[in-house]
């Protein structure tokens, strides 16, 4: 799974658009009409890479900048245990992930509290203590 950072993408960006905008005439150039170009095509180009990235972790683009961001790391955290390291998980912890996800998509979301966002991650941490354990011990 590759992850983008927000300077990663703009820096795609503008190598992507600056390919497309390479041919601008002078004139162009000289008035400005090509700063919007190159902020209209990467703002297309950086939003969509976050859509993209936003749903590989288990979130919804709609709720990327409406949600608590802890609720946003439990719910990347439980996505990425359940698809990635669910083979070190016991049934208790792969059932609580399960009911957690399953309210983060739903209408009450709202109702998810702080503290099982922390048990959420706790379980995260658990596991990142097994893999270092399991790779230390190679």
């Amino acid at each position: 799974m590759i992850e983008f950072s927000v300077g990663d993408m703009l820096v795609n960006g503008l190598l992507h658009c600056w390919k497309n905008y390479a041919l601008l005439t002078i004139n162009h150039f000289l008035f400005g009409y090509w700063l919007f170009g190159i902020n209209s095509c990467m703002k297309n180009n950086t939003d969509k890479q976050l859509n993209k990235w936003a749903r590989e972790n288990g979130i919804s683009p709609k709720q990327l900048f409406v949600d608590d961001l802890c609720l946003l790391q439990a719910i990347k955290i439980a996505t990425n245990l359940l698809k990635h390291d669910a083979r070190y998980l016991n049934l208790t912890q792969i059932k609580k992930l399960n009911d957690f996800l399953q309210i983060a998509k739903s209408k009450d979301r709202h109702t998810i509290t702080q503290g099982q966002c922390f048990a959420i991650m706790n379980i995260g941490k658990q596991i990142n203590r097994k893999l270092f354990k399991q790779l230390k011990a190679q």
